[in-house]
């Protein structure tokens, strides 16, 4: 016999809030942006959480993540278990070259998550898309962006921008 969880899904929008309203609340408190004050802290954190919440496509793009990052997590939680029996546990823990990995690994998971969520939205200003079903002002400045000229333009300033800070090295 299987057990249905489909029922967990009714409860997704107010798992996405909580996390949302913890991770800013956590942010918020550790950075101090906005001074020692908890009650300041907790209510811009309530507000940004109900924003996401709002807005259909960052409560999609929230759901789209969560179970990347949970996945994430339990296989290095998993990994490091495995390195911790032969005794290396310090060397992965306290190496800066896995935090970079595990970074652009969330990094990339974010950025797979955001085309998936907002592809319909930006479809249309994309290059090598229809220039259809978009704003007439915006696909004017995609044309333009993506013009030779301006290309150009910008790889010739990028250029000289390298030979002049190699350059003032010297």
């Amino acid at each position: 016999m299987a057990i249905d969880l489909s029922g967990v899904s009714f409860f997704l929008p107010l798992f996405s809030f909580l996390l949302v309203f913890v991770i800013i609340y956590a942010v918020l408190f550790a950075t101090k942006i906005l001074g020692d004050s908890k009650g300041l802290n907790l209510f811009v954190s309530f507000i940004i959480a109900v924003v996401f919440i709002s807005v259909g496509s960052l409560n999609t793009y929230i759901q789209n993540v969560i179970p990347w990052v949970a996945v994430l997590f339990v296989v290095v939680f998993l990994f490091i278990i495995l390195l911790s029996f032969q005794g290396s546990k310090d060397l992965i823990l306290g190496n800066k070259v896995f935090g970079g990995i595990l970074i652009a690994i969330m990094i990339i998971i974010f950025i797979i998550a955001a085309i998936k969520v907002f592809n319909p939205i930006l479809k249309p200003y994309l290059p090598g898309s229809p220039d259809s079903g978009g704003d007439t002002i915006l696909l004017k400045v995609k044309n333009f962006v993506y013009s030779s000229k301006f290309l150009g333009a910008v790889a010739l300033l990028l250029i000289a921008f390298i030979v002049a800070k190699i350059l003032m090295k010297k």
